[in-house]
């Protein structure tokens, strides 16, 4: 997070959004190794897992990297990704007991995604 005074709540936020990045991670392998042995069509799984691993390293890398690291077009596709997950995730999460364990999770997906979307748009201006 660069040389930003981090305070305990966003040390704690932070911590529990790569956290969240990481479940979804392994949520969506898991997923992905399921929908492969059904012979299934994994391009939409896939992308989104390259997503959340780009999402991952914007939020523990420093972002002046990044750009050296991944082309432009890897940001846009991940913002358009992650939006869409995004979507996804609100339409699930409406419907969940506030204060539930899966309400909690999603919370916290939903911030960590949003931050992650935020940095890239960041990302993206100063190129």
């Amino acid at each position: 997070m660069g040389e930003e005074v981090m305070t305990e709540r966003s040390h704690s936020e932070y911590l529990q959004s790569v956290a969240a990045i990481q479940s979804a991670i392994l949520k969506t392998e898991r997923a992905l190794t399921q929908m492969c042995e059904k012979g299934r069509n994994i391009t939409l799984i896939s992308k989104r897992l390259a997503a959340l691993h780009l999402g991952l390293a914007i939020l523990t890398e420093d972002s002046d990297l990044l750009p050296d690291k991944y082309r432009s077009e890897d940001f846009q596709e991940t913002r358009k990704m992650l939006m869409g997950l995004l979507s996804s995730i609100d339409r699930i999460y409406n419907r969940l007991k506030p204060g539930s364990p899966q309400h909690t999770l999603l919370t916290r997906r939903r911030a960590a995604i949003q931050t992650i979307i935020e940095n890239i748009v960041k990302i993206c201006s100063t190129q």
